[in-house]
């Protein structure tokens, strides 16, 4: 999730002049969010989850369990949060809670968003996001003017704590990989590896004086954006490395002010002219980011500034700030038939422990809950070609199986 932030004039008369042409995919427009007749202004973040797809934004925290054919808003009307704009949603799959953060609090909700308490997080600053590192809830925020950090906590928020390891700067995002807690923010990228208690400056290869707006995992990769115009950043070992993975796409003085990846495929939001010269804003790559296609499709000219997912990663939405519309297709993620894992099958589905693996010899495989945390990682097939999944709660998760730049999906539900 990412913090709204400054555009500039002339950047938006750029990019309202470029006109692009009709790609293989295709973007269904699904209007503006409303509630109570009124439309929203600006949308901060869309988070995929098994629950629906949520939509954050200057006019609450909406839901749509269609895809965005229809929404239902859960917070603007009534309660501790009427009026007040959702920048961020978490839900813990351990429990089922669901945290949100505002301008100035958090709050959580036991019941589906019915009804939300406010948690101790008040007057705390800009929760900007919110994620879970095994035990600790960690939640990012800014103090305006350059000031921010993060709190962790093992009670819901019940109570926080500040780590005293991190500089006093804006921190924008989280993702939890690997059994590492990754923090994107001003000057930096920065990581943890005890609940968000200790936080250092993580890997080399990306400028320090970036401010990191957004970072995703793909097929074992990482990805990270800067706002700042240094582009977009690629990691494959867990984040100590850095490098631009095509310098050709994210060039010059490249803006990158959103990712999002699912179902074999990363999306990058830039602001186009100064990326390429082909001025595009929005690019997909299929191949781990080494290659990037334009996923404008029949989309039109304008200023788009927020990305997301379904949970499977199916299907992608963006937002189009100026024109205050919603798009979302699901022609992007990667077609299983046409790689070469037709062949692999999972049995038995759904499953207490053992599942078996058929239809590959070798390759890498990752098990991810609904939040996209890593589970487990499989750097090779195992001899016995089984996996065990024992040790988890009930519900569902995402078998990501790769082999030779392509990736298949599985949904596994844990009875």
């Amino acid at each position: 999730m990412k913090t709204n932030y400054n555009i500039t004039v002339l950047l938006c008369l750029l990019l309202s002049i470029y006109t692009f042409s009709s790609q293989a995919q295709t973007w269904q427009n699904l209007g503006n969010p409303e509630v109570g007749g009124q439309p929203i202004d600006n949308m901060y973040s869309i988070e995929g989850h098994t629950s629906g797809v949520y939509f954050c934004t200057d006019r609450g925290l909406f839901k749509s369990t269609d895809g965005g054919a229809t929404f239902t808003n859960l917070t603007w009307e009534s309660g501790i949060t009427a009026g007040l704009p959702i920048l961020c949603l978490f839900i813990d799959d351990s429990d089922g809670a669901m945290y949100i953060g505002g301008e100035d609090a958090l709050f959580k909700s036991t019941n589906n968003g019915t009804t939300w308490s406010a948690t101790a997080l008040t007057a705390s600053g800009t929760i900007n996001d919110i994620s879970k590192a095994d035990t600790n809830l960690i939640a990012a925020y800014d103090q305006g003017f350059g000031s921010g950090g993060v709190y962790f906590s093992a009670d819901g928020f019940a109570t926080f704590q500040e780590p005293t390891t991190l500089p006093d700067l804006q921190m924008l995002d989280l993702l939890y990989f690997n059994n590492k807690m990754f923090l994107a923010g001003d000057a930096g990228m920065y990581s943890s590896t005890d609940e968000g208690a200790t936080w250092g400056v993580q890997g080399t290869g990306h400028p320090v004086g970036g401010r990191y707006i957004k970072t995703v995992d793909l097929n074992g990769n990482l990805f990270s954006g800067d706002i700042n115009g240094k582009g977009l950043f690629k990691s494959s070992d867990n984040g100590e490395t850095w490098a631009i993975p095509d310098t050709g796409t994210f060039q010059d003085f490249c803006q990158v002010f959103d990712l999002t990846a699912g179902g074999g495929v990363i999306l990058a939001l830039t602001d186009g002219v100064n990326c390429n010269p082909q001025g595009i804003p929005i690019r997909y790559s299929d191949d781990d980011g080494l290659n990037w296609q334009s996923a404008m499709g029949n989309l039109p000219g304008a200023f788009y500034n927020e990305l997301g997912k379904s949970a499977d990663g199916s299907c992608f939405y963006v937002y189009a700030l100026f024109d205050n519309l919603l798009y979302t297709t699901c022609d992007l993620a990667l077609s299983v038939t046409e790689n070469s894992l037709d062949a692999i099958k999972i049995a038995p589905n759904p499953s207490k422990g053992i599942i078996a693996i058929s239809g590959i010899e070798s390759g890498t495989m990752t098990l991810v809950n609904t939040q996209g945390k890593v589970l487990k990682t499989y750097k090779n097939i195992p001899v016995d070609k089984t996996i065990d999944i024992s040790e988890f709660a009930q519900g569902l998760y995402f078998l990501n199986i790769s082999n030779e730049g392509c990736t298949k999906t599985f949904k596994i539900i844990k009875n």
